[in-house]
């Protein structure tokens, strides 16, 4: 093949064969638009946040109850994060420090530039705003 993408742990563990071009598509991304990825977020529907509030709740306590962990036992995960993972030549340490699981203006703002940008392309239609739920 010519050329593939390659993301998650698979994009830092070792090639059997080598690799002429590696890109990081986020620094790539910082440099041209000076805006971080968001590489995930929870969405769910305007329309059903009521009637699931409860479960909708849940789920993002139980994620904040994970961040917590990763920061009051990092070394724990990062230790058994390269016992699972013994291929991965990155740093996970240094990965888990660069990213980012709060999503804070900056961020919401970098989402909201990929929406123009995308529309301008055509890709999606016109996002003139998002609502954000504030659960914790």
């Amino acid at each position: 093949m010519d050329a593939a993408l390659v993301i998650g742990n698979d994009a830092m563990a070792i090639t059997a064969e080598p690799v002429s071009y590696i890109y990081d598509l986020g620094d790539l991304w910082l440099r041209k638009t000076g805006f971080p990825v968001v590489f995930a977020v929870f969405a769910v529907r305007q329309g059903v946040v009521k009637q699931y509030n409860r479960q909708i709740k849940s789920v993002v306590s139980s994620y904040h109850r994970s961040l917590r962990c990763l920061e009051q036992e990092k070394e724990a995960v990062v230790s058994l994060a390269k016992a699972k993972y013994p291929d991965i030549v990155y740093d996970i340490n240094g990965y888990f420090d660069l990213l980012q699981f709060k999503f804070d203006e900056n961020l919401k703002n970098a989402l909201m530039f990929y929406y123009e940008v995308a529309s301008e392309m055509g890709l999606l239609k016109k996002v003139t705003g998002l609502n954000y739920l504030d659960v914790e």
